[in-house]
């Protein structure tokens, strides 16, 4: 009976004491937070600004690196009515490059921007298995020409040499 006693009044004491005890909150769900890049929206509005200012704006907004060539040189106006993902700031930046004779060459973590005729002179996708297409190496490719004639090839090979 002793026995009984003492269960009897555990049970009864803890109840009492459990509600008398600070009740300790789960702590809150992290929340995953979407980076900042992603909601981050950007209003471009240029006049007339160096196009090494707006290559900045869009490094910092996207993160990328560019390297620009010397003769990346243009006044430029940009103006964007309504705000623009990262993304697309991009992509009209790399269209305002377009409609000023420039070309934006990705190249492992950096984007090099140069003038549009050095395009020809760089690699392109169809390299050998060799090489990496982020690599800078200089790849010479000799390709038999059959049936056709020297005198058509030259206005075809001519635009690929350097000026």
């Amino acid at each position: 009976m002793r026995g009984f006693r003492f269960f009897a009044g555990c049970a009864l004491a803890l109840p009492l004491i459990a509600a008398l005890a600070p009740a300790q909150q789960p702590p809150p769900a992290q929340q995953a937070q979407p980076p900042a890049q992603q909601t981050q929206r950007i209003t471009p509005n240029f006049k007339d600004a160096d196009i090494t200012q707006i290559a900045e704006a869009v490094s910092a907004a996207t993160g990328k690196n560019f390297i620009l060539d010397p003769r990346v040189r243009a006044q430029v106006t940009m103006f964007s009515s309504t705000p623009m993902s990262p993304p697309a700031f991009y992509e009209a930046f790399l269209a305002m490059l377009q409609v000023h004779g420039f070309i934006a060459v990705p190249a492992g973590d950096v984007v090099k921007i140069m003038p549009d005729a050095n395009a020809r002179q760089i690699p392109s996708i169809d390299l050998p298995d060799r090489v990496s297409r982020t690599s800078d190496e200089i790849v010479t490719q000799v390709i038999d020409v059959r049936n056709v004639a020297a005198a058509q090839l030259v206005p075809i090979l001519r635009p690929l040499q350097p000026a």
